[in-house]
């Protein structure tokens, strides 16, 4: 493969009509490559009042890494982009350093992106680190999910991910760069064979010289299987999300319903992606696959008991339904308090409104309209004050019998409090006269399109439910 300008043109073709982009660069050849590259293509594609910023990593691990960071950042705003060293502590202790490395590095740089007001961040890496990928997940005895290996694009710490040069080797990298005098730092942990990812790598090259007479090389073939299990592993994803919308009632207490006969009809396959989703709408990402495949077997073989996975309790109903719940117990709610922060809203028609908003419990958004001045505390109920809801609710004839799940929700529900009294209980829909504070997100931001189904509360004599 050869990177004529037509062939950089394609690499970064995605990003034409975006503002300024961030890079990570470390200084070794493919990220040096992905730089030069980026530097090539934006000179035919210019900013016009912004400029894009280079990002260099000293993890704080080898005492070289400051020097090199220097070069990188030098060399970046020789470009013309701004250069922004990070600096990270603390990781030379534990285990696992790589993985936390990574996660480190990452997670520095959203925070930068977010100064610089850019959402989108570009990674060198290559078809070489997809197929070292593909077989480290082999070796785990990984699914179609974790096969799939890296993706063109990812979303990571509320920025957009991208990785161009996914589908180019490495040494076609080096080539270029060497052409054009390029020069580039060897990394001396690449050739550390403690590390995971230079011994699987060290196996592909073994394994590479199996394919000494074909044209394609074993990384081009494992990149073939790649995209395919990609595509697989979407139409998959797409069938098991389709079921949600279609079938999944969600209430803005927090339960989730499914009408059994209709899940367990399903493909195991299909289960195991519904139950993941439906798990993500209590805010659980990053299950194992091994306990998804666990849960999703238990419900099928589960009676009328109950079962709690992930901190989410599971149940089967009496009139076939399985319902799906926060695990009551696992945070104390009672302490938990927030203050809502100023926000800014543009309208279809171009008007800005303001109000003041917070989430709840990491998945259920309040909004305070900008004519309430009052201020306002958001936090859950002490036990007295649930019995006191409970009671309210006798009193009036109506509510929350309707649930049949009061022990599940009210301990993981918020009440907005203002001087001291309660004004608002959002998700029970229940309101001081004085206030509406609306309800954004919710769970439906992870089911993405489910409808909610409205909860019928009173309305009157609130006023009275003070503690």
């Amino acid at each position: 493969m050869e990177l004529t300008h037509s062939k950089i043109d394609d690499l970064f073709s995605q990003l034409l009509g975006k503002s300024a982009i961030g890079l990570a660069v470390s200084g070794g050849g493919d990220s040096m490559a992905l730089l030069h590259l980026f530097a090539d293509w934006r000179s035919r594609y210019p900013l016009n009042d912004a400029k894009d910023v280079v990002f260099s990593v000293d993890h704080g691990v080898r005492a070289e890494a400051a020097e090199e960071v220097a070069k990188v950042i030098q060399t970046a705003e020789k470009l013309g982009f701004t250069g922004v060293p990070i600096k990270l502590e603390g990781l030379d202790q534990g285990s696992s350093l790589q993985a936390r490395a990574r996660e480190a590095r990452y997670e520095a740089m959203a925070q930068h992106l977010k100064e610089f007001d850019i959402s989108h961040l570009l990674t060198a890496h290559t078809l070489d680190d997809q197929a070292e990928t593909f077989l480290m997940r082999l070796l785990r005895g990984s699914g179609i999910d974790g096969l799939s290996s890296m993706h063109d694009t990812r979303e990571l710490f509320g920025m957009q991910i991208i990785r161009p040069l996914l589908k180019v080797r490495g040494s076609v990298l080096r080539v270029w760069l060497e052409t054009r005098g390029i020069g580039w730092i060897e990394d001396p942990s690449n050739r550390n064979v403690d590390y995971e990812r230079v011994q699987v790598r060290q196996l592909l090259t073994s394994l590479d010289s199996l394919s000494l007479d074909r044209e394609v090389r074993l990384p081009e073939m494992i990149g073939e299987s790649v995209r395919r299990l990609q595509r697989g592993r979407l139409a998959l994803e797409n069938q098991a999300l389709e079921f949600v919308r279609s079938n999944v009632t969600v209430h803005r207490v927090g339960l989730l319903f499914v009408k059994g006969e209709d899940y367990f009809s399903l493909p195991n396959e299909i289960q195991v992606r519904i139950l993941r989703r439906l798990l993500m709408a209590f805010g659980i990402e990053g299950r194992s696959l091994s306990s998804l495949e666990g849960g999703a077997a238990h419900i099928t073989t589960m009676g009328q008991e109950k079962f709690v996975l992930a901190g989410v309790m599971c149940e089967r109903k009496s009139d076939g339904y399985l319902q799906f719940s926060r695990e009551v117990g696992r945070t104390n709610f009672e302490i938990v308090e927030q203050q809502f922060g100023e926000c800014s809203t543009l309208s279809s028609d171009g008007d800005i409104s303001h109000s003041r908003q917070v989430i709840w419990d990491q998945r259920v958004g309040i909004k305070v309209p900008e004519e309430f001045s009052g201020e306002l505390l958001i936090r859950g109920f002490s036990n007295v004050e649930i019995a006191q809801i409970k009671d309210k609710y006798r009193e009036l004839g109506t509510g929350l019998s309707r649930l049949n799940a009061s022990k599940t929700v009210l301990p993981a529900i918020a009440g907005c409090w203002c001087e001291g009294k309660l004004v608002a209980v959002p998700q029970l829909e229940i309101y001081d006269e004085s206030l509406f504070v609306e309800l954004f997100g919710d769970l439906d931001e992870f089911l993405d399109g489910v409808s909610f189904e409205r909860a019928v509360f009173p309305l009157k004599n609130w006023k009275t439910l003070l503690f």
